[in-house]
């Protein structure tokens, strides 16, 4: 899909058309793809329409802006193109009203997801009706805690890849892209037998994204974008009391992210009370809910 000027837009769409539906758009983390979501299509309702892009950069899509460019890079922008794709595909022009869409993200697509939820009103081709954020915390509160040393230590990749272009694009290429793939997955993964099951397909396919320089770069470029855009924007509006305002669905590891944070109170401080919060722990997954145990993580999102 050309999204825009500079986007190329891969995604994976099921049964997706403007209409009373609303569509989930499902939108992965890192350093994954769209593949994330294979198995939506087993467990989300049939008649639910799905859209499942690469993030731009990431897998299959592409975007032309020089990495160097890191406001090009921030959640913002990069939540702009993919609903500018999405209404590209569906050929939006508001003459027939706002297209209903319910946003899911994990990860870094949880951050985009968390910033659309923030400017719902700059975007008036489409009403957004709710959101599902797995496994993260503000991405202020996760910069925040690297003050603690175990904590920084547990998530030292948040400043290695922010770090002064190019070091950290040099090191992984150097190590390999598909062997630093493999580490991320293992490390933060739950139970080594389970997770490996289920991520053996999807760790293949990240690994040969990660083969392209341009992924390497462009997923810097996303983390270098987190400290030196995204961070400050949040912090700002959060002082001056801008809250998500529409329904919200947490999903969380409480052996990872949960070992760190009390995820339903944090959640609490950044999610209005005018609107509901609902939040759910998981007990025997890592990271990456949607591939260690995608029956129960689909489970929760079908009961919200």
């Amino acid at each position: 899909i050309t999204a825009n000027e500079n986007v190329q837009l891969f995604a994976r769409v099921r049964n997706v058309n403007s209409g009373d539906l609303p569509i989930a758009v499902l939108i992965h983390g890192y350093p994954q793809s769209s593949w994330e979501y294979r198995y939506a299509t087993r467990y989300l309702p049939a008649r639910l329409p799905l859209f499942i892009p690469d993030i731009p950069g990431y897998g299959e899509s592409t975007k032309s802006v020089p990495t160097s460019n890191t406001e090009a890079y921030s959640k913002h922008a990069i939540g702009r193109d993919i609903l500018d794709g999405l209404a590209k595909y569906l050929d939006l022009d508001g003459k027939a009203g706002k297209q209903k869409i319910i946003l899911l993200g994990h990860d870094r697509g949880a951050r985009i997801s968390q910033r659309i939820a923030f400017d719902i009103d700059k975007y008036p081709l489409f009403e957004i009706i709710g959101a599902c954020l797995a496994d993260i915390v503000p991405i202020t509160v996760q910069f925040t805690s690297l003050g603690n040393p175990t904590n920084a230590a547990s998530i030292f990749h948040w400043a290695f890849l922010a770090g002064r272009y190019p070091i950290p694009e040099t090191m992984i290429e150097k190590s390999g892209g598909p062997a630093w793939v493999e580490e991320c997955l293992t490390a933060w993964s739950g139970t080594p037998g389970q997770s490996q099951s289920n991520f053996a397909q999807g760790a293949e396919v990240y690994k040969e994204h990660f083969n392209k320089t341009s992924v390497i770069h462009a997923s810097c470029a996303d983390y270098r974008a987190a400290a030196h855009i995204d961070a400050p924007l949040e912090a700002k509006e959060h002082a001056e009391g801008r809250k998500i305002g529409i329904p919200t669905l947490v999903l969380y590891s409480k052996k990872y992210l949960g070992s760190r944070y009390d995820v339903p109170a944090v959640w609490r401080e950044w999610v209005s009370g005018k609107t509901s919060l609902t939040t759910h722990g998981f007990d025997e997954i890592g990271h990456y809910c949607f591939e260690e145990d995608p029956e129960s993580s689909y489970r929760s999102f079908n009961d919200w």
